[in-house]
């Protein structure tokens, strides 16, 4: 596992439980856990970012929200200390994967951004039609649509994991 993916996985993990305590009035624990982000944030800041997901996110033009919720998909496809929590934030679907809805709260985003990216999973895009993302159960909305990352385990900085046919036309 490469520095970077578990800082994210790490991250992710602490900005779930940050809202976990934020949600549950936790006063004691919210101040710890923002200092603990924050030191997170700084060794992310100083790694070197791992070059396949690099790679993908310049071929796919990958904006910075949709990278981050590749990280947070892998970090809740292979981390299992987060289905607890993801559980916990959106229902029964989080034991299957992360939702927009889900990242939307974890991730403190609000409006234009999660709207975005709601949509852009929605419709046809090259990390969905390339099993890089794996879409989970039915739903009504792509909001609440859950989403795996199981491709990421196939990957290395060697060899990332292919593209299957995606053109930008």
């Amino acid at each position: 596992m490469s520095d970077e993916l578990a800082l994210r996985i790490e991250a992710f993990y602490t900005r779930a439980l940050l809202t976990i305590a934020d949600r549950d009035k936790l006063t004691e624990s919210i101040e710890p856990l923002r200092v603990r982000r924050e030191q997170i944030d700084v060794r992310l800041d100083a790694v070197v970012s791992d070059a396949a997901m690099q790679n993908l996110a310049t071929r796919l033009g990958l904006t910075p929200v949709q990278i981050d919720f590749v990280w947070a998909a892998v970090a809740v496809s292979v981390e299992p200390r987060l289905t607890v929590h993801v559980e916990s934030l959106g229902g029964p679907p989080g034991r299957r994967g992360l939702s927009v809805a889900v990242y939307q709260r974890i991730a403190g985003l609000d409006g234009g951004p999660d709207r975005e990216l709601a949509l852009w999973l929605g419709r046809g895009n090259p990390l969905v039609e390339g099993g890089l993302l794996v879409p989970v159960g039915e739903a009504a909305t792509p909001a609440v649509r859950t989403y795996l990352a199981p491709a990421w385990r196939r990957c290395s900085p060697a060899r990332p994991a292919p593209v299957k046919r995606w053109s930008r036309a």
